[in-house]
């Protein structure tokens, strides 16, 4: 309990609050008295166990950003046009297909496991065309008028 208490005056102080050392000492007397008062001996050892895994979490490597990479569910082989390789990946609105630079949404009739490495190609080639598309840039919006 002590380190427990010992733990978070040490989290104060590196937070960068100050005060005298004889107050920390007070206010983790009073945190021992309290815990005392509130925990069984069954208490004390679950507390102390989980004290233990808090540290054991805290010294972990925090995990940011992106999660890896979920491997290809189905390889098809490769495109005999780019030569790439064209592979079958489960994404968060499903199944896609791919060649590592042109991504193609699964119609939802089709089944990844009965698809063909043609069928992949002709979805790619019809994603590739439809990426060209869209509004383009047309005039420059124009400034208010004053008057």
């Amino acid at each position: 309990m002590r380190d427990i208490a010992r733990a978070v005056a040490d989290a104060y102080t590196a937070r960068g609050l100050t005060g005298h050392p004889l107050l920390w000492e007070r206010k983790m007397l009073e945190l021992l008295a309290g815990l005392d008062r509130l925990l069984t001996e069954d208490d004390r050892v679950r507390a102390e166990s989980l004290y233990e895994e808090a540290l054991a979490l805290l010294a972990a490597p925090k995990t940011r950003g992106r999660r890896a990479p979920a491997p290809p569910l189905k390889d098809l082989g490769t495109d005999p046009l780019t030569g790439r390789s064209v592979v079958i990946k489960d994404g968060r609105f499903g199944p896609y297909v791919t060649d590592g630079s042109t991504n193609a949404t699964l119609p939802k009739s089709w089944e990844p496991d009965d698809l063909e490495v043609d069928q992949a190609v002709e979805l790619l080639a019809r994603a590739a065309k439809r990426k060209g598309r869209g509004r383009g840039r047309g005039k420059p919006a124009r400034g208010r008028r004053r008057g």
